[in-house]
Order: C-alpha cells, then sequence, then structure tokens
C-alpha cells in the first residue's frame, strides 16, 4: 500500500509515542528526510499555537520531533527539544511568529490547506524519488511552495534540525 505524506503525518499523531509525548495543543510543521543507517527516515517537527482573534495565530518554537521510516511510519527516534543543548538558550514560552505570515496572507483558509496539500503531494513525488535513487522533476514547484507556506519564524529551526533536506530548497 502506497503513503501519502499527509497520511504519513496523520497515522504518526495516532501512535502512543506522539499520544503520550507531544502536547495536545501541538501542531505537526513541515517533514524533512534523511537516509539514516541506509534507510528513508522523515522527521516531523511539532510547535504550539495559540489562536487568537482577527486571524493572528500564535507560532512558537519546534519543541518535539519525531523520526520515523519512510513509508512504513516505524518510529526510530523522539526528541523533547525542552531538553536539547543546542536550544538550551531559546525561550520555548515566546512566540516566534504569527500566522498568516506575509507569503500567505493573500490566502483563504481554504485555499491555504490546498496550497499546503499541493506542497505535501510534492514530498510524496521527492521522497519516493529518494527511494528509487532518481530525480525529481517537480523541485521547482516543490522550492515555490516550500519557501511560501513555511513559517519565516521557524525557518532558523528548520535549517538547524533539518539543514541538508532544507538548504537546496530555501532562499536564505
Amino acid at each position: 500500500m502506497e503513503t501519502t505524506m499527509t497520511k504519513f503525518i496523520a497515522e504518526l499523531r495516532k501512535t502512543g509515542v506522539a499520544a503520550d509525548l507531544i502536547p495536545m495543543d501541538a501542531v505537526s510543521g513541515l517533514p524533512y528526510a534523511n537516509i539514516i543507517h541506509g534507510q528513508l527516515c522523515v522527521t516531523i517537527p511539532y510547535y504550539r499555537v495559540t489562536v487568537r482573534p482577527e486571524d493572528q495565530t500564535l507560532i512558537f518554537p519546534f519543541t518535539h520531533t519525531i523520526t520515523a521510516l519512510w513509508p512504513s511510519g516505524k518510529i526510530t527516534s523522539y526528541r523533547d527539544l525542552n531538553y536539547s543543548p543546542l536550544l538550551k538558550k531559546l525561550n520555548f514560552t515566546k512566540p516566534v511568529g504569527t500566522f498568516r505570515h506575509d507569503a500567505v496572507k493573500h490566502l483563504s483558509r481554504q485555499e491555504f490547506r490546498e496550497t499546503k496539500s499541493r506542497l505535501l503531494s510534492c514530498y510524496d513525488g521527492y521522497l519516493n524519488c529518494l527511494a528509487a535513487g532518481v530525480s525529481y522533476d517537480r523541485l521547482p514547484e516543490m522550492k515555490k511552495l516550500l519557501n511560501m507556506v513555511m513559517e519565516p519564524g521557524l525557518k532558523p529551526m528548520y535549517l538547524m534540525l533539518g539543514r541538508r533536506f532544507f538548504e537546496p530548497f530555501l532562499e536564505l
């Protein structure tokens, strides 16, 4: 059975690890991939949001990550970033930005969901090509969508955690 990134993220959230260790108010960020011990793994970062009036949802730093094999979803690791030595100076209670940021503020909520869905569809193709060792022909579209959807306040954390994956895509 072939999986999609959308299903992968949803199924990962239902696991005992996520249910027990990821806060209820945390949402999943954009995934990033690595080859670990010759196997394709995907890491999902999680962060808190606080919904405020007038469409100004506060976005907080990543607090947790779960890494799993692609496409099986078998969990290989969990990290609580609150205890990471790399992030010891980060204030996890201070927002790093708001949703909707400039690149997507012109989109309705439905249009944003559709744009993110197109991005996750690009992930599907890209990861399948990575696993097969072939080139991916939708890289320009994926790059455009990733730069549009990614929350600017989280970009430094995405680069710190998944630089090898994100750097070729992001406009720095």
